[in-house]
């Protein structure tokens, strides 16, 4: 079964809307264990890009977050992949900057706090295949694992939505 951009977005709205129901009702005694205000991330990505039908195996991510309540926040992410365009000695390098929201369950002062984020920004691609820019739609999720006060490991996956050169990819 495809998923098209339609049905795509209608599960995105729907996510959104449940994890907002189900996310935000806490007991008082939680509420006094938020994360931090201001989060840092920064981690390995690899890439499957469909406009090339090319695995990007070689990418870093670096994310900036400013929780505005309980559960929401602002998001800022960049990202950079590299790769091989199929056997050849051709580069492809993809660049990626992303502004957006995400909301964050706090798990009632427990170690697992599962989020999902959607975020819309620029991509350009470069390397020895050229220089294209385009619009890219990414939502997504993921876990983060606290295991200190002030440190978490973070598990996640996005879904991309790109446009560049009249053309889309998903």
């Amino acid at each position: 079964m495809a998923l098209t951009s339609r049905s795509f977005i209608r599960a995105t709205v729907i996510g959104v809307a449940s994890f907002i129901a189900f996310g935000i009702a806490r007991p008082a005694w939680a509420q006094d264990d938020l994360p931090p205000k201001t989060t840092i991330m920064g981690g390995y990505t690899y890439l499957i890009d469909r406009s090339w039908d090319a695995k990007l195996p070689y990418g870093l991510v670096a994310a900036l977050a400013q929780r505005l309540n309980e559960t929401g926040s602002v998001v800022f992410e960049v990202n950079g992949q590299r790769g091989k365009w199929n056997k050849t000695r051709f580069n492809i390098d993809r660049w990626s900057f992303l502004g957006g929201f995400k909301l964050q369950s706090t798990g009632g002062g427990e170690a697992l706090m599962p989020f999902i984020q959607v975020m819309a920004g620029l991509s350009r691609q470069a390397g020895d295949v050229g220089i294209q820019n385009g619009l890219l739609l990414q939502a997504g999720g993921g876990i983060d694992l606290r295991f200190k006060e002030r440190f978490a490991l973070r598990a996640f996956g996005d879904y991309r939505f790109l446009r560049e050169a009249g053309e889309h990819w998903n």
